[in-house]
């Protein structure tokens, strides 16, 4: 895998926006094989580098596949020509 943002790799990790998660690194609770790092741009390989964060350490996975069971009849569209009483799901 190529190099990618400590931030955005966070980020899309589900630790806060970009901006929550440059206050995190600063902060001083992120390190990167065993290192501490402050600053939020170094580019590393989530695949081969070890992240931790407050001393947890993350496990890397580049897609997240969610199967859900929706019960006949409910509507889970962000958008619904026929009715529009439409739910948003997003996740965190």
């Amino acid at each position: 895998m190529s190099k990618e943002r400590l931030d955005k790799i966070l980020a899309n990790m589900g630790y806060g926006t970009r901006k929550e998660v440059k206050l995190l690194v600063r902060s001083g609770v992120v390190s990167v094989n065993g290192k501490l790092v402050k600053d939020f741009s170094m580019h590393i390989d989530p695949e081969k580098d070890v992240i931790e964060v407050d001393g947890e350490i993350l496990q890397y996975k580049k897609y997240i596949y969610v199967m859900l069971n929706k019960p006949q009849g409910v509507i889970s569209a962000t958008e619904d020509d026929y009715d529009e009483n439409c739910c948003r799901y997003t996740s965190r």
